[in-house]
């Protein structure tokens, strides 16, 4: 008997090692070029790995303020001298004499009636707007393209962290997870070194606000208490919910 015809050839080991590495270029073939690209353009992006902080500072000022609604949201704001006020249908800007804006946006993602949109595929395109969405966003850093990750997920963070790039407000390094009894959200910018602070927050369903706080040339810019005062008091229009 001849013992070497037990074990495969040279050439047999070679063809089959060939034949998985093929197989494995054309798996991952896709996802790599997705990381290497993504590594490329997040390479001078410090922003990308920022990840919200708790708000450290949750204290409220208590001035006489005043309620203000629009488009099914309302907050209080610790000033209530007036000197310009708009409303649209999903939005409201209002500034104050002492040279601050707020201003509101309703950013509610509503899909369109459609029948033929089965509950999961609609479940699904909510989900792309909504809150776990946007923090998985936040939460991505380059630390998560690994090479030798599952390729779903070499394209899940690549695709985060694009998005990431992309989308989030410049926020200097200030970013903030807040959550209050109505909302849940983040904010971008810290009001004693940004000129512009947004807050982004999320209701029950996703319904989503935006607002921002900007201060006029030589006004004096909000606290954080005072910011607060108008975050720990946001929620939905009482004739909305």
């Amino acid at each position: 008997m001849n013992i070497y015809r037990a074990f495969p050839s040279w050439r047999t080991v070679l063809s089959i090692a060939g034949l998985l590495l093929l197989l494995v270029a054309n798996f991952y073939a896709g996802p790599l070029e997705e990381l290497y690209l993504t590594r490329q353009d997040i390479r001078k992006s410090q922003e990308v790995w920022i990840v919200p902080k708790p708000l450290p500072d949750t204290m409220l000022v208590q001035t006489p303020g005043r309620l203000f609604s629009y488009a099914g949201f309302e907050f209080e704001s610790p000033w209530s001298d007036v000197k310009l006020e708009k409303t649209y249908e999903t939005a409201g800007v209002v500034q104050f004499t002492n040279g601050v804006t707020i201003m509101l946006l309703n950013a509610t993602s509503d899909l369109p009636a459609d029948n033929k949109m089965d509950v999961k595929t609609r479940d699904a395109l909510k989900g792309l707007f909504g809150y776990d969405f946007k923090a998985a966003t936040l939460n991505a850093t380059p630390a998560d393209l690994r090479i030798l990750s599952n390729p779903k997920k070499i394209v899940l963070y690549s695709t985060l962290l694009q998005i990431k790039m992309a989308l989030t407000p410049k926020s200097n390094g200030h970013m903030y997870s807040l959550q209050t009894p109505w909302m849940r959200g983040f904010q971008f910018g810290d009001p004693s070194a940004d000129k512009l602070v947004q807050i982004e927050a999320y209701a029950p369903q996703d319904k989503k606000v935006i607002v921002t706080f900007s201060a006029a040339s030589g006004a004096a810019k909000p606290t954080q208490e005072e910011v607060n005062r108008v975050i720990f008091s946001l929620r939905p229009a009482a004739r909305s919910q």
